[in-house]
């Protein structure tokens, strides 16, 4: 298993203790309700990543337990839950993943905001769940996982045979039995070739995603059904926290989308593009006029998430753990305004929705850190001309529709649209009054467009409230612990394990013990370097605790 047996065990003991909505047994002050926080889990955001039924029945590989089971689930990094409500969780899926409808009455499981920004952590032998803190699912596994079960499901006589009666009505027909085969077949092939068909040199292990490599390829190369576009999705980040998200002027590592668009537009597109990256669906189609862009995208949901992640916030330092004594806290203050704080805000007003952060872009070559993602992002998004498919010769949702597709748009322009053409797809269906008008739409795609466009070459540094709670550090995961962090980097760790949820508050970070079938991060792969960041290295010992007492406070 990838989590420690005894972690494993103990988390298990808990979730089957205390219903999903229950008090939590350590209050970390986020300021969401026990039904806000199930809201966040199981919202559906127009993922389908399987049909519902589909993934309740489905077997392991090689195995006759199910896919499904608290034990795989915890293996993978998931957090199972208890039966919710009728609406919200029926099924008793896992914190992260919801059912979803579409628009032909078909349901489906897919990924919610949770999925990638909810942690389980062990504080002193005590499971907590810390909201919107970086997940520490595997996701790679978990997708290389349900293929292998696909797979082994419609090979297997037998296991298909349980399959379809579990699936199919009790009087089905052996065409319903055939028809069936051919669309797991068929769902099987669409997934490992979203996915598993260009694998990176090595697997992104916990806690990390190439969401922009997925999302790319998504959009730029299967939406548009032109799979040439497509390219290895092999610049793994980690999860960003999400408190604080809709206060920031620019989101993603690199800051390559605007936040703050007219009318809510910014938080649109954002989360638009980060559904259809965790297999949201638009279709592409080519007509008379205007391009027709067919998603699955739940915008409405999407807005309402959004107003929930308003009220989150940071959370504080655990009751359970002894609190940062004071004297060192205050020596680690001034540390960190001398050394930190130029790049760091501290936030005042921690309980104020309408604070600004000022977060700070810095040059990739003054920070030093590992420039993969950067780098791909700009050769996908700003530089590559891929080619347009049935795009060419259509109108761009750019502002001025007599602009029209070549042969060739570089990633940022096909995305562009994509997202563009879907929030009008779903705002106009939905039969309301705008709440924009033309010119702003306009403008708002054009500096959503010019943004995604530019090379930018920069990451961005945030403020660190509740930064104890979102390891592993640095954007690519890299650094397990601050210990490490403040560290020289030849110092550091060129390899430790990820896998265990155990709370390290000395170090303040995660564990890096082995577990049972844990993953071993190695940073000398490609995209994994932990350079860079020299800050706070030539502190003294007793300055490092001094200034990771104060990391406490935040």
């Amino acid at each position: 298993m990838r989590i420690r047996a005894a972690v494993a065990t103990v988390a298990l003991s808990f979730l089957a203790s205390a219903a999903v909505g229950q008090t939590q047994t350590i209050d970390l002050g986020q300021n969401w309700s026990p039904e806000q926080k199930e809201q966040f889990w199981f919202t559906s955001q127009g993922s389908q990543l399987l049909p519902y039924d589909w993934f309740l029945h489905l077997k392991q590989a090689s195995s006759d337990q199910l896919f499904r089971a608290d034990e795989n689930l915890l293996r993978l990094g998931y957090v199972p839950t208890k039966k919710s409500t009728p609406i919200l969780n029926p099924g008793a899926l896992p914190i992260g993943f919801a059912q979803d409808v579409d628009r032909d009455g078909k349901t489906y499981v897919g990924f919610t905001c949770a999925a990638c920004h909810t942690a389980e952590l062990i504080i002193d032998k005590t499971p907590v769940t810390v909201e919107g803190a970086p997940a520490l699912s595997d996701f790679w596994q978990f997708l290389s996982d349900l293929v292998a079960a696909l797979d082994d499901t419609a090979t297997t006589t037998t296991k298909f045979k349980d399959f379809a009666n579990a699936v199919l009505p009790s009087s089905h027909t052996q065409q319903q039995e055939d028809e069936l085969k051919i669309d797991l077949n068929k769902k099987r092939d669409k997934l490992r070739q979203r996915w598993l068909s260009m694998p990176p040199q090595t697997n992104y292990g916990p806690a990390r995603l190439d969401a922009f490599g997925g999302l790319y390829n998504q959009v730029v190369a299967y939406a548009l059904g032109v799979p040439t576009n497509a390219r290895v999705a092999d610049a793994p980040v980690s999860y960003p926290f999400l408190w604080d998200t809709h206060q920031h002027r620019k989101v993603q590592w690199n800051g390559s989308a605007d936040n703050r668009l007219p009318f809510g537009l910014g938080y649109a597109f954002r989360n638009i593009g980060e559904a259809l990256g965790v297999f949201g669906v638009v279709h592409i189609v080519p007509q008379d006029g205007i391009p027709k862009y067919e998603s699955s995208i739940r915008v409405d949901q999407q807005n309402e998430l959004e107003d929930l992640l308003r009220l989150l916030r940071s959370p504080v330092w655990p009751k359970n753990l002894p609190a940062p004594d004071p004297a060192s806290a205050r020596i680690g203050e001034k540390i960190y305004k001398d050394t930190c704080r130029h790049c760091h805000q501290i936030l005042a007003h921690p309980g104020d929705p309408d604070r600004k952060v000022h977060e700070k872009m810095v040059k990739v070559e003054k920070v030093g850190t590992d420039k993969k993602f950067a780098e791909n992002y700009e050769e996908r998004f700003a530089e590559m001309n891929a080619d347009t498919g049935g795009l060419e010769g259509h109108p761009k949702l750019l502002g001025s529709l007599s602009k029209k597709f070549g042969p060739k748009a570089n990633g940022a322009d096909i995305f562009a649209n994509a997202v563009f053409g879907t929030w009008a797809g779903s705002f106009r269906a939905s039969g309301r009054e705008m709440e924009t008008d033309e010119k702003t739409e306009s403008q708002a795609i054009r500096r959503f467009s010019a943004t995604a466009q530019k090379k930018l070459g920069k990451y961005k540094a945030r403020p660190l409230n509740g930064i104890w709670a979102t390891a592993p550090y640095l954007h690519n995961g890299s650094v397990p612990n601050i210990s490490e962090l403040l560290k020289p980097p030849p110092e550091r760790m060129k390899k430790f394990w990820i896998g265990s949820h155990d709370f390290d508050p000395d170090n303040l970070g995660l564990s890096v013990a082995q577990t049972i079938n844990g993953f071993e991060f190695d940073t000398l792969q490609p995209g994994n370097t932990n350079v860079g960041h020299p800050y706070g290295t030539t502190l003294t010992d007793d300055q490092k605790k001094a200034l990771i007492a104060f990391l406490k406070t935040l």
